[in-house]
């Protein structure tokens, strides 16, 4: 599956994850209480001016690992240009959420959630 929409002018990453692709994946522990159909709003702080994207979630699957996530939803997919396992797991693991905890941490305390969503609009904070 291809993008549907590209977050512009973002300084973090992994907030391009949120919608290309559509399949990204969460530690944190308020996508615990995510289901089919709910919809999620995702501040886009690097941008300029700045933004709101609103997706719908289609599906939500829970994952022990980031290697499990990544053998069932092909890193390559979850992870462009990212070519094998271990290389999508040292990534997500290089990466913290805006506390400052690791996501190496938080798939341990927490698993690992993906969500398949669509972008319904992206509109100014």
């Amino acid at each position: 599956m291809g993008c549907a929409t590209r977050l512009e002018n973002s300084s973090r990453p992994e907030l391009a994850l949120i919608v290309c692709p559509p399949i990204t994946c969460h530690c944190s522990q308020w996508v615990r209480s995510v289901e089919k159909n709910d919809y999620v709003t995702f501040k886009v702080s690097g941008s300029k001016p700045p933004r709101v994207l609103c997706v719908r979630i289609e599906q939500v699957e829970r994952h022990h690992t980031f290697a499990d996530l990544l053998r069932t939803h092909h890193v390559g997919k979850v992870l462009p240009g990212v070519a094998c396992l271990e290389d999508g797991v040292r990534t997500y693991h290089q990466m913290a959420n805006r506390q400052g905890v690791s996501y190496a941490v938080l798939e341990h305390t927490n698993g690992v959630v993906s969500l398949t969503m669509t972008p319904l609009s992206s509109m100014h904070a």
